[in-house]
Formats: structure tokens, C-alpha cells, sequence
């Protein structure tokens, strides 16, 4: 037979007799199935891989075949696929959903907040960028205020929050101002119990559609219980 470099290539089993072959290419070996069909009286009809094939019956084919002073192995290598129509059924799959395109807090607003760790700044919640979030100087009740330069228009607010370490029920409150902080609605007043055990991260994504908002407010009860609880938040993102 030839190999790759068209050398013909020649084994030998014990005794001198020549060995069968194993380096086959697969157009070579549909032509020696093919010799076979011609050989045999059996025929049987088929498809393999573009090669229409007429095998002869296992039972009086030659174990191998001898072609151009070559042995080849008579098992064909192209085998029986019927053609099958298939289609990808629609609504079966998840296309990534995009990352909204969240506003540059820090150049759009003013920022108040009733208490700051300094290790905890609260530019670390509100960048885009990872950061270690925002956390309180002291337990209990806390604020956070934007004071956008120029009326906002909002479709979505996300808030994330981590506590690995204490067993607590928080609650915040989100609200809005149209006019400068002298009044404000309520967008969403929510609580969240963590457990060191069980549930330690909480994100929500609030969709809206308000138009000309001068102020967004954030208010956070650590612990409804009254603990010593000190008020965190992960992230703040806003689109």
C-alpha cells in the first residue's frame, strides 16, 4: 500500500505471510469496499459518508483483500448514516443577556451619606470598577443620597448587598425627588434575611421609568431587630 509520501508500505505476519495493513486512507479503503461488492454475489445496498457501498455478506468475505501486491483489511471503514433533517428548535436556548449601560454616578452627582468607614468609601459602591463597596462608621439606620447635577431620566437601579458573618434581617427603602430633595416617592421598601449558613449576598435589580429625577435616596436598617448591626452595600448601579 502507499503511505502519505506515496512509498508503498509493506508488513509480514509470522511465517513470511504478509500482515493486513492499518494505515488506510478513507477514499482508499471505499475503493477496496468497493472491489469487494464487485467480488462477491451478495449484495446489499447503502450510503456511508457520500459513498454509496454494496457490501457482500461477512460470512464468505475474505478476511482480507489483496490489491497491487498489497493486504487490506476488507472491514470498510465508511459506515451506514442515513441522511436526517434536524433544526435547532427555537426558544430551546439562552442568548447572553448584555450588560445595561450603566451611568458615571461620580460625574453626575453630589454625594451625602450620614456616616463613611474609611476604609469603606463610598466611591467603592458606586464605581463601576470592583472595590470592597461602601460601610458605615456606626450600627444602625444610615443614608446615602445622590444629588444629580441635571434631571435624570432612570429605567433601572441595582442594588447589591454582603454580610458572610452575622444572622440578621435587613430592610431598605428607595426613594425619589423631582424637585431638589423637598419631596420625596417611594420606589421600593424590601427586606432580606442573611444567614451565615445559608443565604450571605442579596442583589435586586429595581426596573423604573422615571423622568426629571433631581435626587435618589437610599435608606438602610441594618437589623429590624434593633442590633448592633452596621449598614453595608456592595454595589449601587444606575441606568
Amino acid at each position: 500500500m502507499l503511505d502519505g509520501s506515496g512509498t508503498t508500505v509493506m508488513d509480514h505476519a509470522p511465517g513470511g505471510a504478509p500482515a493486513l495493513s492499518t494505515h488506510v486512507t478513507s477514499d482508499m479503503q471505499c475503493a477496496i469496499d468497493m472491489l469487494l461488492v464487485e467480488s462477491a454475489g451478495h449484495l446489499q445496498a447503502g450510503r456511508a459518508d457520500g459513498c454509496k457501498l454494496r457490501r457482500r455478506a461477512a460470512a464468505v468475505a475474505p478476511p482480507f483483500l489483496t490489491v497491487g501486491g498489497a493486504l487490506f483489511n476488507r472491514e470498510p471503514s465508511c459506515e451506514w448514516r442515513p441522511r436526517m433533517r434536524k433544526r435547532i428548535m427555537p426558544g430551546q436556548h439562552q442568548m447572553p443577556v448584555p450588560e445595561p449601560d450603566w451611568r458615571d454616578v461620580e460625574g453626575l452627582a453630589d454625594v451625602e451619606i450620614t456616616s463613611e468607614d474609611s476604609d469603606y468609601p463610598i466611591e467603592s459602591a458606586l464605581s463601576t470598577g470592583r472595590g470592597p463597596g461602601w460601610r458605615a462608621a456606626y450600627p444602625g439606620t444610615q443614608a446615602i443620597r445622590l444629588l444629580f447635577a441635571h434631571p435624570q431620566r432612570l429605567q433601572l437601579i441595582r442594588l447589591s448587598f454582603v454580610e458572610p458573618h452575622i444572622e440578621r434581617t435587613q430592610e431598605y427603602v428607595l426613594r425619589w425627588s423631582g424637585d431638589g430633595g423637598q419631596s420625596f416617592q417611594e420606589i421600593v421598601r424590601q427586606q432580606w434575611n442573611f444567614s451565615p449558613d445559608g443565604t450571605t449576598n442579596e442583589t435586586e435589580d429595581h426596573h423604573i421609568n422615571l423622568s426629571n429625577v433631581t435626587t435618589l435616596e437610599l435608606t438602610i436598617v441594618p437589623d429590624i431587630s434593633g442590633g448592633k448591626a452596621i449598614a453595608s452595600l456592595a454595589k449601587l448601579r444606575i441606568a
